[in-house]
């Protein structure tokens, strides 16, 4: 689903036969594990305009792909309609949604090397530039792509998102200038390339992009910069401290625990398992004695 249309049945590589084929098993597709109904099918594969062999076309593609496939069960019969059923795992477009699922529960619990990693899985299960392609111009399939394109960008900002925060700016800023290259009218895109150029030190780049986003802005579809656009040139220019990038616990924790002395005694279990958990970012709040230095408790952040 996640490029062109492709199915592999119990022998390997699936044949999908005729445009129509193909338009039906993506129409199936959106609809996988629920029922389809006959006469949504014929308005998606025919329109206003269906011939009076409809059904039976639709029969006849139904029979075809069974063969296809090599699993008569794939697709049922169901009251007024048809239902193609698919097992976890199968199909790349649940793949993606599952694991943009986890990555936006990791970066909610503030885990965001995890939530990035996950959103990078989740882009590599799209084997094109748009989803359902090579399919002819159904309606219903077009519908179902464009949301999945959302679904991709959305991820695709969120594991940016993810990737500032972690402090990969500077490692960003080619990504980003070639984002904005390619959808010149997404102004969150040119807002971070402005805070990815600005965080790394680069200031005078970062003015520079949002007059190239103000002047593609104007050209190409006559607008004026948004607000979310103009508010970052202004605190830019205004050398802004919010700008600045933010700080983690954990990276200040563990400057702090390196420059206390790393032999703690053996014996202490607990004091040293603390150590490991304050390092590792589960602890924020840590107290010591001001006579050794030494941790007497700590409080779990969350």
């Amino acid at each position: 689903m996640l490029g062109p249309v492709r199915a592999r049945g119990a022998a390997g590589p699936v044949r999908l036969g005729t445009p129509k084929a193909r338009g039906l098993l993506a129409a199936l597709l959106c609809g996988a594990n629920r029922p389809v109904a006959l006469e949504t099918l014929v308005d998606a594969l025919w329109g206003e305009d269906p011939p009076k062999s409809a059904t039976k076309n639709i029969q006849s593609y139904v029979h075809r792909l069974r063969r296809a496939l090599g699993d008569r069960d794939r697709i049922a019969r169901t009251g007024p309609g048809y239902l193609l059923r698919v097992r976890p795992g199968e199909l790349d477009a649940h793949v993606f949604e599952r694991l943009v699922r986890e990555g936006g529960a990791a970066a909610r619990e503030g885990d965001d090397a995890r939530a990035a990693r996950l959103l990078r899985e989740a882009a590599a299960a799209w084997r094109g530039d748009d989803a359902y392609a090579c399919v002819p111009d159904v309606p219903l399939v077009r519908a179902e792509a464009q949301r999945l394109a959302e679904a991709r960008f959305a991820a695709l900002r969120d594991r940016i998102d993810a990737e500032l925060r972690l402090g990969l700016h500077a490692a960003l800023v080619p990504e980003l200038s070639a984002l904005t290259a390619r959808h010149p009218l997404r102004e969150e895109l040119w807002e971070r390339l402005m805070t990815a150029l600005y965080r790394s030190g680069r200031q005078a780049d970062a003015l520079r992009a949002f007059r190239d986003a103000r002047r593609v802005l104007a050209e190409e579809a006559g607008l004026d910069p948004g607000p979310g656009l103009r508010e970052l040139q202004r605190a830019i220019l205004a050398g802004d401290p919010a700008l600045a990038p933010p700080v983690r616990p954990s990276e200040v924790l563990e400057r702090f625990m390196r420059a206390l002395d790393a032999d703690l005694p053996a014996e202490d279990a607990e004091r040293a398992a603390l150590c490991h958990s304050i390092v590792a970012g589960r602890r924020l709040i840590a107290a010591l004695d001001d006579a050794a230095g030494e941790l007497l408790r700590a409080l779990d952040s969350r």
